[in-house]
């Protein structure tokens, strides 16, 4: 349930960067008056706004994803643009998926829980590394998307 649930909000967001409204989403989303906290990014492109990377691959190169899980559940993950299963990582354990399509959405999620997930996103030449780990924000992340420019999104 909570991956439809994912796919479907990861299918929204996608379909409003692909309609280029991001500048609009966000003046729907964010009233005005409320002040937003950006957190800084290891991305070297990093400006204060809406929608930014959090990392960076070169999108001419084969792009590999390593999933550690240290969120202490059992989590799930998918692949939204090609035909993967949903799989399995116990707590403790990682996983690798090699050469991504390059527009690439990871769903990930708690297998039998509710709980929120964090994603700390790093990156070594092309390899992204994906900890997960527990989150304390209710809404937490389920997704890391790897746009075509070789930006790398969660959210």
């Amino acid at each position: 349930m909570h991956l439809l649930k994912v796919t479907l909000a990861s299918g929204v967001i996608y379909l409003i960067s692909i309609l280029g409204m991001e500048a609009n989403a966000q003046a729907v989303l964010i009233p005005s008056n409320e002040l937003i906290a950006q957190q800084q990014s290891p991305a070297p492109t990093y400006q204060p706004g809406f929608w930014q990377p959090v990392a960076r691959v070169n999108p001419q190169e084969s792009v590999n994803v390593n999933i550690v899980n240290q969120s202490g559940i059992v989590i799930e993950y998918s692949l939204t643009t090609g035909p993967m299963e949903t799989r399995t990582v116990a707590n403790g354990g990682e996983t690798q998926l090699v050469n991504l399509a390059k527009d690439s959405y990871i769903i990930i999620n708690p297998q039998s829980t509710s709980s929120p997930l964090k994603f700390q996103v790093t990156t070594d030449n092309n390899l992204v590394n994906v900890t997960i780990i527990p989150s304390s924000d209710f809404s937490g992340e389920s997704t890391v998307h790897i746009h075509p420019t070789g930006a790398i999104y969660k959210y």
